[in-house]
């Protein structure tokens, strides 16, 4: 019985330890950002896809995101010496009708990118990161709405890693 029970506690010890979550290793740049671009790859981003990524104006999303986070934060200047490079690579938008009647069954919404940084004219750091939602029926039937989450998503993971 004791061994049984020191047993349990070395595995929920185990168990909490692991369930800490991914810490984001930030990169510490030295100075602001003063341009923030984003592009859609045409070699991994298919056509139809790209289309959905213009009619829902995911590029502007990212960069207005991605500024005005940054702007929050003080790390916005147009003086400043980083410049981010974001390019889309991967890009889902399910129809409103299967979110809608399918949900999560449907799969989920999802955007990918790269992300280069250049500091003083020099490539400094790349990453990639992305977000995705399964969110639907009711609650997020509009693609709109998840089309938002998803930019909301991506932008507080890039600035993340930036600071």
């Amino acid at each position: 019985m004791k061994i049984k029970s020191i047993f349990i506690c070395i595995c929920m010890g185990l168990l909490l330890a692991n369930c800490g979550g991914k810490k984001i290793q930030a990169f510490n740049l030295k100075g602001n950002v003063s341009a923030v671009n984003v592009v859609v790859s045409d070699t991994t981003v298919a056509a139809d896809r790209r289309a959905a990524i213009q009619n829902y104006k995911v590029v502007s999303r990212l960069q207005n995101g991605v500024t005005e986070l940054l702007k929050k934060q003080g790390k916005y200047a147009a003086d400043g010496t980083v410049q981010l490079e974001v390019e889309i690579t991967d890009f889902r938008l399910r129809s409103g009708a299967s979110a809608f009647f399918l949900g999560a069954a449907a799969g989920g919404d999802f955007t990918a990118v790269d992300v280069t940084v250049i500091e003083s004219g020099a490539d400094s750091h790349h990453f990639s990161t992305s977000a995705s939602t399964a969110r639907g029926g009711a609650f997020a039937a509009s693609p709109t709405h998840r089309v938002n989450a998803v930019s909301v998503a991506v932008s507080k993971r890039i600035v993340a890693k930036l600071y």
